[in-house]
C-alpha cells in the first residue's frame, strides 16, 4: 500500500532497500551500533531537492532525501550484488550517511 522499506542481513552488514516506487535507494551498514559506524548510502542526483515518504519496515514513515534515489531496479541489482559477494558495487555514487 505505502512504499517500503525492507532490512535484509549478510555479511556482517545490514542492508536496506525502498520498494514500491520507480526509484529507490540502498543503505549498506555494519550490523551492530549503528551510531559509531557509517552507513553508506546511495546517490542519484546530488542537486535534487525535497524527500520522499518510505515506511521502515512498513510501519514508521521515514523522510528519505530526493538526492539518494536511483532507479528501482538499479538500487535491486546493487542490493543483490552485495547480498551475494559481501562487496559494496563501484557502478553506483554513495556517500556517507
Amino acid at each position: 500500500k505505502h512504499p517500503s522499506i525492507v532490512a535484509f542481513y549478510a555479511h556482517g552488514h545490514q542492508v536496506m532497500l525502498g520498494l514500491g516506487l520507480p526509484q529507490s535507494f540502498v543503505q549498506i551498514q555494519e550490523a551492530g551500533d549503528p551510531e559509531s559506524k557509517p552507513a553508506l548510502l546511495t546517490v542519484g542526483d546530488a542537486a535534487a531537492d525535497g524527500a520522499v515518504a518510505f515506511f521502515l519496515l512498513g510501519s514508521q514513515q521515514t523522510e528519505v532525501p530526493r538526492r539518494n534515489l536511483i532507479p528501482a531496479a538499479s538500487a535491486q541489482l546493487v542490493a543483490r550484488q552485495f547480498l551475494t559477494t559481501g562487496k559494496v558495487p563501484e557502478d553506483v555514487t554513495w556517500e556517507r550517511a
